[in-house]
């Protein structure tokens, strides 16, 4: 088994779950390599790989991608010394000369851009302010005539980047942006509903999670579709039976988790209508609610316990946060692979650190699933101050995870075991 403590020299900032491909492959690292941030004041401010079934790091000296984020004193701008990484993702097939681009978030100074075929002689491009919310219009096109899209947000803040290119067009460009009517306060999460398809009249529509919409007077999800052609196009918000659908004022994270099968009208079989793809976390209540998105779409009022439809998961547990954590805080909930339709969820406040093994709900009349969340025994209350920063499975595990613990003191890797609470 892997080790439960990794040390790492530097904070450990945090890690992106997904297959790198070709990425680690020409690095020499095992398929299914994460990436770690290192960050060093005096030393290297890098990304690493991880092998998250080993617990290894490769040796300082071995690849690390090529990418000393502290000699890119130039795109970090004249007075900012250093990354000081956040997040990172590999984008495919957006590039005519076939490369992939590895973005670069930076606390510090926005995202930078690569090329993967040169890491670290070749930035692309500085973007801000971050993307670590991003939804991908290019690799599903049902059309390849119709222009690349990506849309992108840094948590927390209020700006939804809305990049375009049209086919073909040359790789080394400004990137150009198309506008959103609709303004937003504090964004935690984009949701990909609807890719244009000029057969089905559909055009690609997004739903935003904000925790602090002024259209709801707090947290809600608001859809966005793409209207118009040529320079007229904008984001305007999604017409009827679309709405903005508030949330209860403590919703601390949201997953739309299945497609919507007609994002014209919202109708549904009487066998969609019964099956769970709209979650809402709320961590001060103990429970996890479940919903049909077209559903309470074409409701009224507010989504909660009593307008859902489905019965909640209940949190039997003792130990609940102080308060939701702030929007610009990394949002730790990642379904657990191999699980029998279960998540890790992990959050920290203050100085709290909590997290839960939970089975989710999939029907309205499921009976086989209890109704009390998994709990764990095994995360550290309090770990010299540093708090959950990262997380990611264990392969093999359904009752392990990666947790990052950071902050400017400490910086570990700790492996996780989510133990099963009684009810």
């Amino acid at each position: 088994d892997a080790p439960r403590v990794v040390e790492v020299q530097g904070l450990l900032s945090t890690f992106q779950a997904g297959d790198l491909g070709a990425l680690s492959a020409a690095a020499g690292q095992p398929a299914g390599s994460y990436l770690v941030g290192i960050y060093e004041p005096a030393g290297r401010d890098e990304v690493r790989f991880f092998d998250p079934a080993t617990g290894k790091l490769p040796p300082s000296t071995g690849p690390a991608l090529g990418i000393d984020l502290l000699n890119q004193a130039g795109l970090l701008g004249a007075n900012v010394r250093g990354c000081r990484f956040d997040h990172a993702s590999v984008q495919r097939g957006y590039r005519v000369d076939g490369n992939d681009e590895l973005w670069v978030g930076c606390a510090n100074a926005g995202v930078l851009q690569f090329r993967t075929a040169d890491l670290g002689n070749n930035v692309v491009e500085a973007q801000g302010p971050g993307a670590d919310l991003l939804v991908d219009f290019t690799t599903d096109r049902v059309d390849t005539n119709v222009l690349q899209r990506r849309i992108y947000a840094a948590r927390g803040l209020s700006t939804l980047a809305i990049e375009v290119r049209s086919v073909g067009e040359a790789d080394v460009v400004t990137r150009r942006h198309e506008s959103s009517a609709v303004n937003f306060s504090s964004i935690a999460g984009i949701f990909k509903i609807a890719v244009e398809d000029l057969a089905l009249n559909h055009k690609d529509t997004i739903i935003v999670f904000d925790r602090a919409s002024t259209q709801a007077s707090g947290p809600a999800l608001v859809p966005l579709k793409r209207e118009g052609t040529g320079a007229a196009v904008r984001w305007v918000a999604a017409p009827l039976p679309w709405r903005v659908l508030p949330l209860p004022v403590d919703t601390h994270a949201v997953r739309i988790v299945a497609s919507v099968p007609d994002p014209l009208q919202l109708e549904l079989t009487a066998d969609q209508q019964a099956a769970v793809n709209l979650e809402v976390y709320l961590p001060l209540q103990r429970k996890v609610l479940f919903g049909r998105l077209e559903t309470a779409m074409k409701g009224q009022g507010i989504f909660n316990e009593q307008t859902s439809g489905f019965d909640p998961l209940l949190f039997t547990t003792d130990e609940l946060p102080a308060a939701v954590p702030a929007a610009t805080d990394r949002i730790l909930l990642i379904d657990i692979p191999g699980g029998d339709n279960e998540v890790f969820y992990v959050l920290s406040t203050g100085t709290q650190n909590l997290g839960w093994r939970l089975p989710l709900r999939r029907t309205q009349s499921e009976t086989s699933r209890d109704n009390a969340a998994r709990f764990t025994n095994g995360m550290d209350q309090a770990l010299g101050g540093a708090l959950a920063i990262g997380l990611l499975p264990v392969p093999g595990k359904t009752d392990q995870a990666w947790v990052a613990m950071g902050n400017s003191a400490s910086d570990q890797l700790l492996r996780i075991t989510f133990d099963q609470g009684a009810p």
